[in-house]
């Protein structure tokens, strides 16, 4: 049989060029990327891979996770500072403020002293943190995978179920059949689990990181590890005076009043360090303290602009209000030439407040932008003419 050469091989040609297309098709269509993280330590945040997201890349160093600067201020604290004069990192959460001095194995949580495993760093580009040190600021796990080079955190905030796989099956990039494969699962194993899609795939999370979707239908034994908890601040206004003595009524969630008085209990010393009027202390309803710096602008703004005098006058002002029970504290500055600073005393105040039941409350003048304190203490107030 005689073949004839030409045709063969412009059959051939024909088939590469279209095996050349699907491949193109199958590798740039929804579904099948190409793996742009392999060789990276890629960074899983509850159902989301956030490695693309990434300002400078994970180090992992003797199962010691550090994370940059810049990327917990994109995914944990907008409000980390760093103070060069002292070298140290302050950071803080709704209940938590940490400072961490760079090169040491050390920080404070809420003026309490504390060893870390690992030391925060220095490089070039940017500051390094052990965030597997911080799991208790942040309120999450933390846990790195090996095997496949991903560092996995879970905000302990949101809500989790686990499954158990029922039968053998593939994970998919995405949800659809034509979708590359990125994993497996196996009957038994116990997988975190999240959303279904309408056409009935589940995405799933192993224990080693791996991201995708497998059908809903191979889960079985589904419970809840945890439920969806919102810890946002959510700030509110009231219009008030701040006359010694004036009565407050605000209502919980349950629509019961519950009565403040507002006092005037707190003076700023010019050494930095707080007096208290002990003899105030003698109403049965809920007292909010007004911390005041009239007459002593000038040495407000010097303490709160200095690391070290604004720790110490944090300390102080906690130290006081714990002692006497204090139910809300109400900053009343006046005349705050650097807005920055006062922020930042605001900022690493608030957490350590809210930790012990007790509000933060902005008492609003000329001298602040109401906007930069929503979402940081509790109640902004506004004066009203007596």
């Amino acid at each position: 049989m005689k073949i004839n050469t030409k045709k063969f091989t412009r059959n051939i040609i024909v088939c590469l060029i279209a095996f050349y297309i699907v491949s193109l098709i199958l590798n740039y269509a929804p579904g099948f990327k190409r793996n742009k993280f392999e060789g990276v330590t890629n960074l899983i945040i509850n159902d989301k891979n956030l490695t693309e997201e990434l300002e400078q890349k994970i180090y992992v160093d003797n199962n010691n996770i550090y994370l940059s600067k810049e990327d917990i201020k994109k995914f944990f604290d907008k409000n980390i500072y760093y103070d060069e004069e002292n070298n140290v990192l302050i950071t803080t959460s709704n209940t938590k403020t940490a400072s961490i001095v760079i090169g040491e194995n050390k920080m404070k949580v809420n003026g309490v002293e504390q060893e870390l495993k690992a030391k925060a760093f220095r490089t070039e580009e940017t500051i390094y943190v052990p965030i597997s040190d911080l799991s208790l600021i942040y309120n999450i796990s933390i846990n790195y995978a090996n095997e496949t080079n991903i560092v996995v955190i879970d905000r302990l905030n949101s809500g989790l179920i686990k499954a158990e796989v029922e039968e053998d099956a593939v994970i998919k990039f995405k949800p659809r059949k034509i979708s590359k494969k990125v994993g497996k699962v196996q009957k038994g194993e116990k997988i975190s689990c999240y959303y279904t899609t309408s056409k009935g795939w589940r995405l799933i999370r192993k224990e080693d990181g791996t991201l995708g979707y497998v059908k809903a239908n191979i889960l079985g034994q589904e419970y809840i590890v945890r439920q969806d908890f919102n810890d946002e601040i959510k700030t509110s206004e009231i219009t008030t005076s701040l006359k010694n003595g004036s009565t407050l009524s605000l209502y919980n969630n349950n629509r019961e009043t519950t009565k403040i008085v507002i006092k005037t209990l707190f003076n700023l010393e010019s050494n930095g360090t707080i007096k208290i009027d002990e003899n105030e202390i003698t109403s049965d309803y809920k007292i909010w303290a007004t911390v005041s710096n009239e007459g002593l602008e000038k040495q407000t703004n010097e303490l709160i602009a200095n690391y070290q005098t604004r720790t110490q006058l944090i300390d102080t002002l906690v130290n006081y209000i714990s002692k006497y029970r204090i139910y809300g504290l109400n900053i009343d500055f006046r005349n705050v030439s650097m807005g920055a600073n006062f922020n930042r005393f605001v900022i690493e105040l608030a957490p350590r407040l809210r930790e012990l039941g007790i509000t933060t409350n902005i008492v609003l003048n000329d001298s602040f932008n109401e906007s930069e304190f929503v979402g940081i203490v509790d109640y902004l107030i506004i004066e009203k003419e007596i």
